[in-house]
C-alpha cells in the first residue's frame, strides 16, 4: 500500500538526483534537457480513502527511461505488473515450471552500441537455434536453452571504471534443470561471453504470516522486478556517461518477451491500468524546479489554488 505523500517522496528522490545530469544537458542535449527537467511535473493523484492507497490518473513523464531514473523504476514496475499476470496464468496452466533468472554476458566495451550489438547477435543466434530444436528441424539438436519454456529478457549495460558492461537478465520458466556450465559454452559458441549465472527466483523480503501462495507471488514479483527495475545503474554513472548510454541505446529494444511468456505488454506509464472500487478524492501535484519539490491540491481547487488550500508534503527521508 502506498499513500499519496509515499508516491510524492519517491518521485521527489528521483527527480532531485536529476540535478547533475541536466546540468550536464544544458550545454551538450538542450532538447532532452527540457524533456526530463519537465519530467512528471504534473500528477493527477486519485487517493481511495478507506484503503489510503493511491494510482496515478494522469502524469507527464517524459518516458526517456534510458537515462530518467523516475520513469526507468515506473516503466519497471508497470511491466512486472503486466508480467506477473501472464506468468501466474501460465504457471497454472501447463506442466509443472520452475521460475528463476539467468543472467547473460559478454565482455566489456568501449562504447555502448557495439556491445549491445554483441549482446543482441549473440542471444539472437540461440533464441534461433532453440525454435528451430523445438521445432524438430533436422540438424538442430536440442541445447541447455530449450529447457526454457518461455522467459521476459531485459538488457542491462553497467560501467564501473572498465569499460561498458552488457548483459541481460531473463526472468525464465523451465522444465528441467539448466545446467551451467553447458549453457556458459553454448553461449560462448553463439558469440556472448562466460558470464553465465542461473539461480532460483525467490523472495527478498515475507512475512512470518504469510500463506504459501502469497510467498510463491511474492517469490515471483521480486524477480520480475529484479530483472525489469532499470537499464542501467544510473548512480554509477557520470552524467556524460548517463548521455553516451541514452544515446546508445535508445534504438535498441531492451526489452522482450519470448515462448510461453510472449505477448506481455507495457501500459502508458501516465496512467496506472488498476483500479479500486470505494469512496476516493483526487489530488494534483505540480513540481517546482526552484524549490525542488512539489506541491498538493485537492483537484477540485486546482483552477484557482488558493495558499490555504495547499496541503504540506512531509520532506523524503
Amino acid at each position: 500500500m502506498q499513500s499519496t505523500f509515499e508516491l510524492l517522496n519517491k518521485i521527489t528522490k528521483k527527480k532531485r538526483s536529476q540535478a547533475e545530469v541536466l546540468k550536464y544537458l544544458q550545454k551538450h542535449d538542450k532538447k532532452l534537457h527540457d524533456k526530463i527537467k519537465g519530467c512528471a511535473s504534473y500528477l493527477l493523484i486519485r487517493e481511495f480513502i478507506e484503503s489510503g492507497e493511491t494510482r496515478i490518473r494522469n502524469a507527464n513523464f517524459c518516458k526517456r527511461f534510458q537515462i530518467c531514473p523516475a520513469c526507468a523504476v515506473r516503466r519497471g514496475a508497470k511491466l512486472a505488473e503486466a508480467g506477473l499476470e501472464k506468468v501466474q496464468h501460465v504457471m497454472a496452466s501447463e506442466s509443472p515450471l520452475t521460475p528463476v533468472m539467468i543472467t547473460l554476458g559478454v565482455p566489456n566495451s568501449k562504447n555502448v552500441e557495439e556491445g549491445l550489438g554483441q549482446l543482441k547477435g549473440a542471444l539472437s543466434a540461440m533464441m534461433a537455434k532453440r525454435r528451430k530444436a523445438i521445432a524438430g528441424n533436422r540438424g538442430h539438436n536440442p541445447i541447455e536453452f530449450c529447457k526454457v519454456q518461455g522467459g521476459i529478457k531485459s538488457m542491462e549495460v553497467t560501467n564501473k571504471g572498465k569499460g561498458w558492461h552488457p548483459h541481460v537478465h531473463i526472468f525464465a520458466l523451465i522444465n528441467d534443470w539448466i545446467d551451467r556450465e553447458k549453457l556458459r559454452d553454448e553461449f560462448v559458441s553463439f558469440g556472448g561471453g562466460k558470464i553465465v549465472d542461473v539461480r532460483t527466483i525467490t523472495a527478498k523480503e515475507t512475512r512470518e504470516d504469510q500463506t504459501d501462495e502469497e510467498a510463491k507471488e511474492q517469490a515471483l514479483i521480486s524477480g520480475l522486478l529484479e530483472v525489469l527495475k532499470y537499464p542501467t545503474k544510473f548512480g554509477d554513472l557520470t552524467p556524460k556517461q548517463r548521455h553516451e548510454f541514452y544515446v546508445g541505446a535508445r534504438s535498441t529494444r531492451l526489452t522482450d518477451c519470448f515462448g510461453n511468456l510472449r505477448g506481455v505488454k507495457i501500459g502508458d506509464i501516465d496512467n496506472d491500468d488498476i483500479e479500486l472500487e470505494g469512496a476516493f478524492r483526487d489530488w494534483v501535484a505540480r513540481w517546482y524546479h526552484r524549490q525542488q519539490g512539489f506541491r498538493l491540491y485537492p483537484a477540485n481547487a486546482w483552477d484557482d489554488p488558493e495558499e490555504d488550500k495547499e496541503v504540506p508534503i512531509p520532506e523524503p527521508q
